[in-house]
């Protein structure tokens, strides 16, 4: 599992490198999610960090696109990346998105959404 370089992290989550660490290790951690986009299907996955116990899940590969505490969070996440991938390409493109977007523009929709 490897964090990509525009990756969003939730606000309450003070050390993301370490959380991904132990993930990999096969920790359990309760209550993370991450939102990855799988390339070969080209669609978002929100995988629960209970899942990486499952040998399934430790043996595949993920870039990390998000890092979130809820399941909420996670769904408002990919809507928040459908509302900009719509407004720059008037289609939803999830690879160019992620490309293509900074955690600035995510942060700013996304705060705005849960005031």
């Amino acid at each position: 599992m490897i964090l990509m370089p525009n990756c969003f992290v939730d606000e309450g989550i003070k050390h993301p490198d370490k959380v991904i660490n132990k993930l990999n290790k096969g920790s359990l951690i309760k209550g993370y999610y991450i939102v990855s986009l799988n390339e070969e299907s080209g669609r978002f996955e929100i995988i629960s960090s209970r899942m990486f116990l499952q040998k399934y899940f430790k043996e595949r590969e993920y870039k990390v696109s998000a890092l979130l505490k809820t399941k909420e969070d996670a769904f408002e996440y990919i809507r928040c990346l459908s509302e900009l991938s719509y407004g720059k390409f008037n289609d939803f493109n999830p690879r160019e998105i992620i490309k293509s977007v900074d955690k600035e523009e995510i942060a700013a929709i996304f705060d705005k959404e849960n005031e």
